[in-house]
């Protein structure tokens, strides 16, 4: 029956979040050989070490799934011939040494670091004798034990650990009675390297003992094309040990440290490690040791054995002493031989096909044919499967060119295939020089990894499973695997199912298909195995819809799934394995589907229940319950939350979502989504509130946003209808890592959890919520109006009661009273006698008698003894300013007043 997320977290995430399945954790690697000082991953691919005494490997074991859970580790060796592992108890080993009684293989492990589960590995020196030496190996793996559970162990993939000691280190029997010993080399090459002696322009001398040759013969394909022998002439007091490169010549068929002079000695040199012969041309031998050998004019010369594994990380490189310190006398290096552009290819090199190994870094090849001109130009070209043809040209300023992945040297003889080799790297490859040609059939053989690079693209392709996948109750999902190989004549595919057993043991039980689909009493997970291509296989795995959780049994969907790829014995043994296993695996974490109990609807009111208005706003509020936030953390899901307001989300609706209006927040660590209306001051705002009815809370459980695309996942969300492109991320549908929403299921079982919406009234204005440009805008504003309205009282007041200038009329009349003032004298006004007046009355009579009749008037207001003249006086007047009776002049200036 379908439960409840709320209901059910306690049985059915306790697998999830707290019964991860315990497994390894390491690096997925393309790296099959390891180097010393360098780490083995315990959990990682089937690996292979070349080591030297006193030098090391570091193992590390780490552990992924229940952090917190106990467990104890012992490191198992099986010695070779041997049919049984021996134990060394990891968790109490200080220095602990331990021999291959069958084999004589001795090592000794210590621990570095406990709390980090890291150890050192190490070989010691070694009785073993080279024929013995390719058949001898160690073989190493890891169990962890978890504390409580003896049921629950963890085995890992194994590591194989060759020595090449015994081959540096033998005797050859010619020289058993001389008082040295020649090492791998015979008595002659000792010879020949102290003068140098040869009988024609082009010959050979046998230089390697045949046993050795022998041994080789056997060696596993990989190492044949690998491994470094031959000599070296030191022109330098020092050891052989301590030897350099630059002040000695190398008699070898290959070494990665070569320099310029060492790469152009290989031109007139071959070293037939199938044979043992050395080839030479004797003009080009001759004269480059003669040139080294005068130039460095030693006292004394050395003679050495070398042995290494080619590559740029050497797991390999040693050299033993052969004889030291001959005296100059006893040495003789002369020119021999005709300088002629003559070129000779060896006639027992045969164009037999050679395999270059994937992951076992740089592999060469050395153009066997040898010329006595040192001038004489090398080139290399390479033709592919597909018959396209490259020239492999080195620029002269570098002592290596890249071209195509392949390095070429400076001097053009010697090529080098990179560490990840790919098929396109194959074909045929043709060196010619002077006259000759020969061809190198290559083929490229990768053992099985879940990523390559490809040719035409900057970063390599993935083929794992996804790191995590979350399984949603109900939904539909696809993920695959993809194993790349080449040249590999049987790789199986197949998918594995591990799923806790539950109550009965915490044991994760590996399950087929078949068994794990019987779990649940439907087939919920299909498997389609592509197996068409030579170059790779594919698992796609597909859940038609995640089954709920059995409330019964506990039992849910979490479970473990590993794609598990397994070559053929006999492609195993070509790189020295009895097995070769390779695996990636992804942790499927169940969730059941969320309810209206998942959530904290305590603050999600309806507008009808908290009676939103335009006055007081309104507060929505949607919460994960804690129980349920706690255990998305623990498996890591990603929660993003947003608001729908009818169907438009509200981040999107401008109107509403601006500051001052509305707030929305969410709280990522309680998962907590809140939407609050401040009151509503605007019409637009409350008309916009006023269309909307429902307010719905979005919940989108996505992959954590560190993890860069869904690799090989495929999300079915197309049953939950079309996606809205334009919204983005806030559409699951569009987004590619969001795996479930709750807007899939709101319109069904999470209706609940939808709000209405119902604003009422009108738009308030509050002052005090006004913002402070406003309340500066009305200050300015009163103290305007203050200050005009001073103006105005100002104005009005200093005009009232102004005196009359009359010297400012006068001078614009074009008078000047002030010059007049001093001129004139003041008189006192005397009144004429009343004859006088009388007599010049008489003599105007007839003027008077015809005045008009306004100066008639004038007669109304009687003598002067009558008029009033304060009835005249007004502002700036001077009547009765000048009267001489007193008491008109009372009058007057009591009117003033």
């Amino acid at each position: 029956r379908m439960l409840s997320l709320g209901c059910v977290l306690v049985l059915c995430l306790a697998a999830a979040a707290g019964e991860d399945k315990v497994r390894f954790n390491f690096s997925q690697t393309g790296k099959i050989l390891l180097s010393w000082d360098e780490v083995w991953e315990v959990g990682s691919p089937n690996m292979m070490a070349f080591l030297m005494p006193d030098k090391s490997l570091k193992i590390k074991i780490a552990l992924q799934g229940r952090a917190d859970i106990g467990h104890s580790a012992v490191l198992k060796y099986k010695c070779a011939n041997s049919a049984t592992f021996n134990t060394i108890d990891l968790s109490s080993v200080t220095r602990h040494q331990e021999r291959c009684e069958s084999t004589q293989i001795p090592f000794s492990v210590r621990i570095i670091d406990a709390k980090e589960g890291s150890y050192e590995f190490k070989l010691l020196d070694t009785p073993l004798g080279s024929y013995d030496v390719f058949n001898s190996k160690l073989e190493l793996l890891v169990e962890v034990l978890v504390a409580g559970q003896p049921e629950v162990k963890l085995v890992s993939n194994s590591l194989f650990v060759w020595s090449l000691e015994p081959l540096g280190k033998y005797r050859s029997k010619t020289s058993s009675g001389s008082s040295i010993s020649t090492r791998f080399l015979t008595p002659d090459a000792v010879s020949f390297l102290k003068n140098l002696k040869m009988e024609s322009n082009f010959g050979f001398k046998e230089f390697l003992d045949p046993s050795v040759v022998n041994a080789l013969r056997n060696a596993p394909p990989f190492l044949r094309a690998k491994i470094n022998m031959g000599a070296v002439l030191n022109f330098d007091a020092g050891s052989c040990e301590n030897y350099q490169v630059s002040r000695a010549a190398l008699f070898v068929n290959y070494h990665s440290k070569l320099d310029d002079k060492a790469q152009n000695l290989l031109k007139h040199i071959h070293l037939n490690l199938a044979t043992g012969r050395l080839h030479y041309a004797a003009y080009g031998l001759s004269a480059s040791i003669f040139s080294s050998f005068e130039g460095r004019s030693p006292t004394q010369v050395g003679i050495c054995a070398t042995l290494s594994f080619s590559g740029q990380g050497q797991p390999y490189d040693r050299t033993f002493s052969v004889e030291q310190k001959i005296p100059r006398d006893k040495v003789m290096y002369t020119k021999q031989g005709v300088n002629a552009p003559d070129c000779s290819l060896p006639d027992n090199v045969n164009e037999e096909p050679i395999f270059i190994f994937s992951g076992m870094d740089h592999t060469p090849l050395v153009c066997p044919i040898i010329c006595s001109d040192p001038l004489t130009v090398y080139k290399f070209t390479h033709t592919s499967k597909d018959h396209r043809r490259k020239a492999l040209t080195p620029m002269s300023t570098k002592d290596w060119t890249e071209v195509d992945g392949i390095r070429v040297s400076k001097t053009g003889n010697i090529i080098e295939f990179p560490p990840a080799a790919q098929n396109r790297h194959a074909g045929q490859y043709m060196c010619e020089a002077g006259n000759k040609k020969f061809t190198f059939n290559a083929d490229v053989v990768s053992m099985p990894q879940f990523s390559y690079k490809p040719s035409d693209g900057p970063s390599e392709v993935s083929g794992s499973l996804p790191a995590v996948i979350y399984a949603m109750e109900g939904e539909s999902m696809s993920y695959n695997c993809s194993t790349y190989f080449n040249n590999v004549a049987q790789v199986i595919a197949e998918p594995v199912f591990y799923s806790p057993a539950v109550r009965e043991s915490a044991d994760w039980k590996e399950l087929r298909m078949s068994e794990f689909n019987s779990l649940f009493g439907s087939r919920p997970v299909s498997v389609d195995t592509l197996t068409s291509l030579t170059d790779r296989r594919t698992i796609n795995i597909t859940v038609s819809r995640v089954p709920p959780g059995d409330s019964s049994t506990g039992r849910d969907f979490t479970h473990r799934v590993i794609c598990r790829a397994t070559v053929g014995k006999a492609d195993a043994e070509k790189i020295g394995m009895p097995k070769y296993v390779v695996e990636s695996g992804s942790s499927v974490f169940f969730l059941p589907r969320p309810t209206p109990a998942s959530f904290d609807l305590s603050k999600a009111r309806n507008c009808s229940e908290q009676r939103c208005s335009t006055a007081s706003g309104a507060e929505f509020s949607v919460a994960l319950k804690p129980e349920v936030t706690a255990k998305l953390k623990a498996i890591g899901v990603e929660v993003m939350a947003m608001f729908k307001i009818d169907d438009v989300y509200l981040k999107d609706l401008n109107i509403i979502n601006q500051k001052g209006v509305s707030e929305i927040t969410f709280e990522r660590d309680t998962n907590r989504l809140t939407f609050k209306v401040h009151p509503i001051t605007d019409d637009k705002v409350l008309v916009e509130l006023q269309k909307r009815k429902t307010l719905t809370p979005v919940f989108n459980f996505r992959y954590p946003s560190r993890v860069s695309g869904l690799v090989n996942l495929q999300l079915h969300k197309d049953r939950h209808g079309s996606r809205d492109v334009a919204a983005g991320d806030k559409d699951c549908r569009a987004d590619r890592m969001c795996f479930y929403s709750t807007d899939f299921d709101v319109a069904s079982s999470l209706r609940p959890i939808v709000m209405g919406i119902d604003f009422q009234g009108k738009p308030v204005l509050e002052v005090a919520s006004a913002g402070p440009s406003i309340l500066v805008a009305i200050l300015i504003a009163f103290l305007l109006l203050l200050l005009l309205a001073a103006l105005l009282v100002f104005l009005l007041r200093r005009d009232s009661g102004q005196t009359y200038m009359l010297d400012e009329k006068e001078r614009q009349q074009g008078n000047h009273p002030d010059l007049e003032a001093k001129e004139e004298q003041f008189k006192e006004y005397q009144r004429p006698e009343e004859g006088g007046l009388k007599a010049s009355r008489l003599s105007l009579s007839s003027s008077i008698s015809a005045a008009s009749k306004d100066d008639q008037e004038l007669d109304e207001y009687g003598n002067d003894d009558d008029i009033d003249v304060g009835r005249f006086a007004e502002d700036g007047s001077f009547i009765g300013g000048y009267t001489t009776d007193p008491k008109k002049r009372e009058a007057f200036n009591a009117h003033r007043v």
